[in-house]
């Protein structure tokens, strides 16, 4: 169940987030571009998240080392799209990267504010 909680979470945020980039490709193709890296940055974040957190849970002790290790890697997966974008703002748009990387935590907020209201 939390595996179909998750995919539904992914696919409304790729769902956006093609829509977002079709639509800027009319504007600026640096959008579009900025969209679809930040949507892929913050997915793999999450995937990276879920999969340390499963370990955790399975093995039933808590590792500071991997751990640190893996929240460094995590940050490198959100950094490095929004640092590229600043650096090379003729190639990607900063803005576009920022706003895509928060789609994802945006719609899980949505469907849980969904199911504690509703």
């Amino acid at each position: 169940m939390q595996e179909d909680r998750n995919l539904k979470y992914i696919k409304y945020s790729v769902v956006i987030a093609v829509i977002g980039a079709i639509v800027s490709l009319l504007i600026d193709y640096r959008i579009s571009i900025g969209i679809v890296v930040g949507m892929v940055a913050s997915i793999s974040n999450y995937m990276v998240l879920s999969a340390q957190m499963t370990m955790i849970l399975l093995n039933k002790r808590f590792q500071v080392f991997s751990y640190m290790i893996v929240y460094f890697v995590r940050f490198a997966i959100l950094f490095v799209p929004l640092l590229l974008a600043v650096l090379r703002p003729d190639r990607c748009n900063v803005w576009a990267v920022f706003g895509s990387l928060l789609i994802f935590k945006v719609i899980m907020y949505i469907q849980g504010f969904r199911k504690k209201v509703l």
